[in-house]
């Protein structure tokens, strides 16, 4: 009698090879990212499943992130009002949507450097696209993005403030934070899996870059010292989407800088992650 022996599951094997040319490397992680974007049917469900666990098990859920973000536009715009003596109208909602993208950029840099070690469980037991635990982290911020979207809308209606032509900015202005999002998590996801305690470094500069960045206040104030904010890529970035929510055009000089670092960051993160794709499951 012959007995039929249950055929096991291929394991996953990381093949690097040491004499590839960079420009297989970089055709390589091209792919890897293509394919990752191809499959949204499983980032979008991950992403989803990520922002119901962080929530799950709280009483108002998601609610949470609204509340928190209003408390502390509330208490900002109060006290930045009171010193730069400006108009309450004006300046909650200028806040407001300063922080709600300054929210997403912050998330991209440092949640970014911990993006593969996340995904390190999934990548060590599934033949999937490396790339896929960026477009899952990505989708995550997006949801949080326009949770925190909420307390801009109710700043907006009770500011009295009308949307406008410019106002549809705001959609080219997004589509280059989610490319620029993407990038971004995927360099230094690779730097991340490579440097660990990376992280130790980038947090407190986090905290000064916020502090260098009219995310609270406007960069008219520095006067004869504004070219201070204008070398400030951060705060180009922050101009093409709170311009068009407070009705205003963005200046051209920002799409410029936003487009210049869109190229570069790409040519970059294609670089690195094509060199690395293949080393990072054994680097965490």
């Amino acid at each position: 009698m012959s007995t039929t022996q249950q055929q096991k599951p291929e394991s996953v094997v990381y093949d690097y090879d040491a004499n590839a040319s960079y420009g297989a490397a970089f055709r390589a992680g091209l792919d890897d990212l293509v394919a990752g974007a191809a499959m949204y049917s499983i980032w979008t469900r991950l992403g989803w499943r990520d922002m119901r666990q962080q929530t799950h098990r709280m009483m108002l859920g998601p609610l949470w992130s609204i509340i928190g973000t209003g408390i502390q536009v509330a208490a900002l715009g109060y006290v930045y009002g009171a010193l730069l003596k400006t108009a309450p109208t004006n300046t909650f909602a200028f806040i407001a949507a300063g922080l709600i993208i300054w929210f997403f950029l912050a998330a991209c840099i440092l949640g970014g450097l911990s993006v593969f070690l996340n995904f390190a469980g999934v990548m060590k037991e599934a033949d999937l696209p490396v790339s896929l635990g960026v477009y899952r982290y990505v989708f995550r911020l997006l949801i949080e993005f326009a949770y925190k979207f909420v307390v801009f809308i109710v700043v907006a209606i009770w500011s009295g403030l009308t949307p406008n032509w410019n106002t549809l900015l705001f959609i080219p202005g997004m589509a280059l934070y989610v490319l620029n999002g993407v990038w971004v998590v995927t360099l230094l996801g690779v730097a991340g899996a490579r440097y660990w305690d990376l992280r130790e470094l980038v947090a407190p500069l986090m905290l000064i870059a916020f502090l260098a960045t009219p995310v609270l206040w406007h960069p008219e104030i520095l006067s004869e010292n504004s070219l201070f904010a204008t070398l400030n890529p951060l705060t180009h970035y922050l101009d093409i989407l709170r311009e068009p929510l407070l009705g205003h055009a963005p200046a051209a000089s920002s799409y410029k800088v936003v487009l210049i670092m869109t190229v570069a960051g790409w040519a970059s993160a294609l670089a690195a992650f094509g060199l690395a794709r293949n080393r990072i499951v054994y680097w965490l």
